[in-house]
């Protein structure tokens, strides 16, 4: 996926997408790596999720993979609690999932 067109500059932003590992979420993964985003990127497969990842790497940015299932709230603890670890701070979410 060639991903979504954004228009502002995110350099120094980190973005929380869910839903990340294909579709809509991995457009928008690709579009916010170009804009400069650092990202966290979740869903169930954690595989899938490196591949976007891999791809996002490749603008220069920071691609944070944590799996996990926003319907399950400890999940979805972990998630945040792992972007905070791994970037300091979220500054903007994409809740793609589900």
């Amino acid at each position: 996926m060639s991903g979504m067109n954004i228009a502002e500059d995110f350099t120094g932003k980190t973005v929380l997408i869910t839903g990340a590992s294909m579709g809509l979420g991995e457009g928008f993964a690709h579009g916010f790596a170009k804009a400069g985003a650092d990202l966290v990127l979740t869903a169930r497969s954690e595989e899938l999720l490196e591949g976007v990842a891999a791809v996002c790497r490749e603008s220069g940015v920071k691609a944070t993979v944590i799996p996990g299932d926003v319907s399950v709230e400890a999940d979805v603890s972990r998630v945040v609690a792992g972007a905070i670890e791994a970037h300091g701070r979220i500054d903007a979410l994409i809740n793609n999932a589900g």
